[in-house]
């Protein structure tokens, strides 16, 4: 059984959000820990959709398997979020360190941008739903 509403589960995912920005303005943040942010919002938005419509969905960080969970659910994913099915290393990348592949600027901006516009539409399906 899932705890919290969808609701809760957005706002959680907005405040990784936050800290995602916060992040993004502070010279001494790691660029790793914004993007870990930024996936976290992903998937808590990706999960407040799915406890909005009752569909079940396992203990993972795995975007691309959030999202096909999703679907198979019946739940509509856009096509044009499909970016952010690359970000499920963030979800560890940002938390240890040690990884080979650097976290740039450009990574930082479109990791808040994507979970930005997820959000959004996350928001917009539980308030349909």
């Amino acid at each position: 059984m899932i705890e919290g509403d969808a609701q809760e589960w957005l706002a959680h995912a907005g405040g990784d959000l936050h800290y995602a920005r916060l992040g993004q303005k502070d010279a001494d943040a790691l660029e790793c820990l914004i993007v870990f942010h930024a996936q976290q919002a992903i998937e808590k938005a990706l999960k407040a959709v799915m406890v909005g419509h009752e569909v079940d969905f396992p203990k993972t960080h795995d975007l691309e398997q959030l999202v096909e969970i999703m679907e198979e659910a019946g739940i509509a994913w856009p096509a044009s979020l499909n970016k952010v099915l690359d970000f499920t290393s963030f979800a560890t990348q940002g938390r240890y360190p040690g990884f080979d592949d650097p976290i740039t600027e450009a990574d930082v901006e479109e990791a808040i941008t994507m979970a930005e516009r997820v959000l959004a539409w996350a928001k917009q399906q539980v308030k349909g739903n």
